[in-house]
């Protein structure tokens, strides 16, 4: 399973055909989805814990093609706030999806402009 700069080299050269997608399983909860040239990473769980199956597959610093971000619900496995911040810097035009109910204290926690959050009901 590639990991790392391979892993983000096999995402960025991917070219899915119209109307098609590509999914990429990251472990734990976590994928990266591209279609039509947008790359979405579902719930990337990328801190290192011993409560993990398996090691990350990724650093925050490596993610530099995320378009979107999503995290699905307030658990720390779904949104790591550690890994966060540093997909920002790496990710700088990416956007972070979040429930809205969440939206409000990630702002206050990880100290990143509210435009860089869509927060859904």
């Amino acid at each position: 399973m590639p990991s790392g700069a391979e892993l983000i080299c096999d995402i960025d050269v991917f070219d899915a055909a119209p109307e098609t997608a590509a999914l990429w399983w990251l472990g734990q909860h976590g994928f990266v989805f591209k279609a039509a040239g947008v790359v979405v990473y579902i719930d990337p769980y990328l801190s290192p814990s011993p409560r993990r199956l398996i090691p990350p597959l990724l650093a925050p610093a490596e993610i530099t093609n995320a378009g979107l971000v999503l995290g699905t619900h307030d658990h720390g496995d779904h949104i790591d706030r550690p890994a966060w911040p540093l997909i920002a810097q790496a990710s700088p035009h990416a956007k972070f999806v979040v429930p809205e109910l969440v939206r409000r204290s990630l702002l206050e926690k990880l100290n990143l402009p509210p435009e860089k959050f869509i927060g859904l009901d």
